[in-house]
């Protein structure tokens, strides 16, 4: 029932960024974007927090009403890309890690993953590393998750075992981004 509430909440949103959009100015750029998802039995959680795609993947849609083309949706983009991309639509170039969204000459081949586990922690704290091909990620308590996101989008089946040379790749990856790392962590 609460799901169903959320669908028809999310229906009544849609229509009224649709009277929003007939509304606004051409010279407008509309960015539309919700927090990290809510699993609802994947991977047998509920809530969020988890490394997996269905929490990490965050709706974000960015539309310029000038005409410029929609920036790439299988590009890797993230909420620091923002404030980039909006100062970079008004002529300015702010200080921030962020990139242009826009702009096609550039891509990011991952991102840093991580989680504190709060007393007493629902998911245990972690760091892991996040690309087009590969979601790595190390627990607290020592267990180490791979999965193969081009052949196994939806991170069913742990590859750890099967692929040592790639786990230690992004384990280096996720040691040097995941700086300090949460109590108790060790690599």
């Amino acid at each position: 029932m609460l799901h169903e509430r959320q669908l028809d909440a999310a229906y009544a949103v849609d229509r009224a960024v649709g009277r929003i959009l007939d509304a606004a100015p051409p010279n407008t750029i509309v960015v539309y974007l919700s927090d990290n998802g809510m699993l609802w039995g994947e991977h047998r959680w509920l809530g969020k927090g988890v490394p997996y795609n269905e929490s990490i993947r965050v709706p974000i849609v960015m539309a310029a009403l000038d005409g410029r083309p929609m920036p790439d949706p299988d590009r890797i983009v993230l909420n620091v890309d923002i404030r980039a991309t909006l100062g970079s639509a008004a002529g300015v170039s702010p200080k921030t890690q962020g990139r242009d969204w826009f702009d096609p000459t550039w891509t990011r081949d991952g991102f840093v993953l991580e989680h504190l586990g709060i007393d007493p922690p629902k998911v245990p704290s972690y760091c892991g590393v996040r690309t087009t091909e590969w979601m790595y990620v190390r627990y607290v308590t020592g267990e180490e998750e791979l999965y193969d996101e081009v052949a196994d989008p939806f991170e069913m089946v742990n590859v750890i075992a099967e692929q040592p040379l790639i786990a230690a790749e992004l384990r280096a990856r996720a040691q040097l981004h995941c700086n300090p790392v949460p109590p108790g962590f060790s690599w």
